[in-house]
């Protein structure tokens, strides 16, 4: 029990690595993509779309990052039989 919140946080900060990494494996190998649609709008300086792209990218890591510890305390909780409607218990699994 003691390490299923660091894996689910390691987990999810891979998971939000490589959405920002699709830039890379799309230009490598050719794919159609939201990672060859940013490189193509900085080659053109397409500023709108930079940002646009970039603020999608950012937020499915921010999300991704947010709700891996109310994921983890959940799976953790369940495991361990303990009521997540009890704040005093549920403190303890942080």
């Amino acid at each position: 029990p003691n390490t299923i919140t660091p894996t689910i946080q390691t987990i999810a900060l891979n998971a939000a690595w490589l959405a920002g990494g699709v830039v890379v494996t799309e230009s490598v190998f050719q794919l159609p993509g939201i990672g060859s649609a940013l490189s193509d709008a900085v080659i053109n300086r397409d500023m709108p779309t930079v940002l646009a792209i970039t603020l999608i990218i950012t937020a499915t890591y921010v999300l991704i990052n947010r709700l891996a510890i109310p994921f983890s305390v959940g799976v953790l909780a369940n495991i361990l039989g303990i009521d997540i409607e009890d704040p005093s218990r549920v403190a303890d699994l942080a």
